[in-house]
């Protein structure tokens, strides 16, 4: 018999780029919802609707966001937390570029529901993932810097000059300020 572990390819993982990807995800995901509650007005009037209507695009997220957060932090422990971000990530540039291109709100509600359960997979997933191999004294330093990304997200969505990342059509073009980001992100989860 061969030495233990012989055949297999040890793997090894740049602490930072997970670091700043996890961050880059927490400040993704809290950017929209700040951009998003802040653009409902607009939103309404280009897509031609009432304000209780257009309402539902931030409450279909909420809702698809706090159910899915439990049953995707126990996926993650089943599956695997890196494994269950990734799938969130993507959710979430996907649901990202199609609440870009609905025509309409029915559309964009169900796209920002999808968004919203990419957001519950990655959230639910990286508290877990910073943590991973990390003494404590650096878990501490990784969840101040999770918060801070999460604090800038919220905050630059008032700050934030709606459309500078707009396609050239009018709707829901909110949402492509951070698809951009979540491309890049999946890419390298």
């Amino acid at each position: 018999m061969g030495a233990e572990g012989e055949g297999t390819v040890a793997r090894t993982y740049n602490k930072w780029a997970i670091l700043f990807t996890v961050i880059a995800m927490t400040f993704m995901v809290c950017l929209d919802t700040s951009i998003v509650n802040v653009a409902l007005p607009v939103m309404a009037a280009e897509l031609g609707v009432k304000m209780a209507d257009i309402e539902w695009v931030a409450t279909a997220y909420m809702l698809v966001s706090c159910a899915g957060m439990l049953v995707c932090g126990r996926l993650g422990d089943i599956y695997g937390k890196v494994r269950v971000f990734q799938v969130g990530v993507v959710l979430f540039t996907l649901g990202s570029a199609l609440c870009g291109f609905a025509p309409n709100l029915p559309v964009l509600i169900a796209s920002r529901a999808l968004q919203g359960l990419g957001g519950a997979a990655a959230f639910s997933c990286n508290q877990g993932i910073l943590h991973r191999d990390v003494p404590c004294e650096r878990a501490r330093t990784r969840t101040g810097m999770a918060g801070d990304g999460r604090r800038r997200g919220i905050d630059g969505g008032p700050r934030h000059r709606v459309g500078c990342f707009s396609p050239p059509r009018d709707g829901a073009r909110f949402f492509w300020s951070t698809f951009p980001w979540g491309s890049s992100r999946s890419s390298s989860a």
